[in-house]
Parts: C-alpha cells; structure tokens; sequence
C-alpha cells in the first residue's frame, strides 16, 4: 500500500464495510469523506472517554498469545478497561490504525471484521477513526489505538486518604508472561518444561478484561480503580498513589503471581512485576470497606485478590516484606519489561 491516506477503495471495502450504523450518530460517522461523529447524548448526564493501544511488535508474528487475538482487539480491550476503571461501559468506539507500507490488506480487513464482530454482539458501535499509511513506520508493523466512550462514569468521587487500603486483584504480569512465553518458545523450552509454560498460555480472552472485577469492587465501596497494563503491578501501584498526592506501602507477598510467571522472567532475566498486566487492577477502599471490596471482587471473578498495603502521607511508594529481606522504593514507571527483552 502507498504511504499516505488508505486509499478509498481499500478503505471502504476492508474498514468502512465492517462497521454497523447507529441511529444515535445523527450526522458524519465512519465513512470515507466525514471528518467527525455528531452524537445525540441529550439524555446523557455526562461522556466519560477512555483510549486503549497496541502494536504488532508486542504480539508475536503468527502468535498464540490468546487464541485469535488481534493487535486492534487488543486495543479495544485496554481502551474498555480504561473505562470499567473509571465506572463506565462502553457505548461507541473510534478507531486509530498506522499501517507500514508493506502491511497487506489482508491484515486490516481481518482485524476490522473480527472486531466488528465482537463489539457488535457486545452492543457497542463503531463511530469513525482513521487509517494511514506511514513511512515512518517499519515496512511490516502497524499499531492500533482505539478511543471508547462511555455515557456513565465513575459512581465515587471520594478522595483516597492516608491510611485508606491498596488492594490487588489479578495475577501480575500474567498477559505479559504469556507474550514472552511465545516470542521466546525456542529458548524457553530448552529451560522448563512444556507442560510448564503452557500454564502460561491464555486460553480464554475474557481474563484481559476487567469489567466485573472493578464492577464488584465500586458495588461494595471501592473509591477508585487502576487498571494495571503497562508497567506493570509496580507502575499501576505507582500511579494509583501518585494521582492522590500520597505514598504507598505494598506487601510483595500479597501481591498476586504466578509462579511460571516468575520462572519465564528469571530465565529472561526480567522483572515480573515490571511486565504488561492487562487484566489485573489495583484500588482503594477505605479500612472499613476494605474487606467487602476484596470478598465482592473474589465472588464475582476467578482472579487472586488481597488487601495488600495502605496509602501514607507520606510520598515515598514502597514495597515491603513480613516474610522476605525487601524494603524497594517504587520509581516513576519508565517503560516494560515486555520490550526490553
């Protein structure tokens, strides 16, 4: 494909084609010619907007990450977990793809109808978004950036407090391990077994997403969730704080991990709690609701969850040990451990 805009025809029948119409987009749309989307949201108290990324050089070429998972449905589901944390669902998307100029078509028209599929059956329409082709990028990769709005938000305005609990729910680094999993199989399978690393395999898409975890935690008096993606447990833990204005003190034994998890980053001579958590959260919750946040969120998912530290006046992010010789100091996040290896 030439650099530059997609060309109409490629645009209409791979992208364009795919997409459902919607009777609440009064003008514009998704459509080769309109700039923009008029929503009719009259009866809307507010609009909650939330974006979700990701590339082809995080997901192995012909990868068997998750079964079927596309680096554009990988988007959509960070961009909707940007939104449960935040208290809403997603009603409309708007869809971002840069295409290197020897990405097939192919490709494309795969990701779009696959996606179209799925937010179809979920209710959730495709409003417009943008598809060019860039020199810029390497000849062979892409990226996909998707944009979810929600007319409902986040049911808590209460500030988090000093003394006020961190709680954790979801294996950290468990997507990002089963990245590494597969893009270093031939490595990997001279140093554990097969039937190891295939514990590591995400077998069932619906472990990325976050929608009844951070539903059961504001149900039971959560006052607010973080979504955990890249960077890890440690920057999810990091930023949760930061956005209050305090510290943090975390107990590293009552964060969540799966033991394959931590013997895939040892034989990579990587961080496990510095690696991609897309399906894991972190919240706060008051003393007295800390116990109901963590019951609701273990009865409503399958996922590990413990009440594992406090939030300090002081600013320094810590995490500590009753069990093991550790006191680390949390940095600001810089980067992941699922592109350093």
């Amino acid at each position: 494909m030439n650099t530059g805009s997609i060309s109409e025809m490629v645009l209409n029948r791979s992208v364009v084609k795919h997409i459902a119409k919607n009777k609440k987009i009064t003008e514009g749309g998704a459509a080769a010619g309109n700039d923009a989307a008029l929503l009719d949201i009259r009866e809307d108290a507010h609009l909650t907007v939330a974006e979700g990324y990701c590339d082809s050089a995080e997901l192995p070429k012909d990868n068997d990450v998750v079964s079927g998972l596309s680096c554009l449905e990988m988007a959509y589901i960070r961009a909707c977990n940007n939104l449960y944390a935040a208290g809403g669902k997603p009603n409309f998307i708007s869809v971002r793809l840069t295409l290197g100029t020897k990405v097939k078509e192919g490709v494309v028209r795969k990701m779009m109808n696959d996606l179209t599929e799925l937010t179809s059956s979920q209710g959730i329409f495709i409003i417009g978004g943008d598809t060019k082709i860039s020199e810029a990028m390497k000849e062979d990769k892409y990226t996909a950036a998707v944009t979810a709005f929600s007319n409902t938000g986040n049911p808590c305005s209460t500030k988090i407090l000093p003394g006020d609990r961190l709680i954790v729910a979801g294996d950290a680094g468990l997507y990002g391990a089963a990245v590494l999993r597969e893009r270093h199989k031939e490595v990997l399978k001279d140093k554990l077994p097969a039937s190891y690393l295939d514990k590591i395999k995400i077998n069932d898409r619906s472990v990325l997403s976050i929608e009844k975890a951070a539903e059961a935690a504001y149900k039971d008096g959560a006052k607010k969730v973080h979504d955990a993606s890249f960077g890890g447990i440690y920057a999810a833990i990091y930023q949760i704080a930061e956005a209050a204005g305090l510290g943090a003190r975390v107990k590293h034994e009552c964060i969540p991990i799966k033991q394959e998890t931590i013997e895939i980053c040892e034989r990579l001579g990587l961080n496990p709690y510095l690696l991609c958590s897309t399906g894991a959260l972190v919240a706060a919750a008051s003393p007295e609701n800390a116990e109901s946040v963590v019951n609701s969120i273990r009865a409503n998912t399958e996922l590990a969850v413990y009440d594992a530290g406090e939030f300090t006046k002081e600013k320094l992010k810590c995490i500590v040990s009753d069990i093991f010789p550790i006191n680390r100091k949390l940095d600001m996040p810089d980067g992941d451990e699922i592109f350093g290896d």
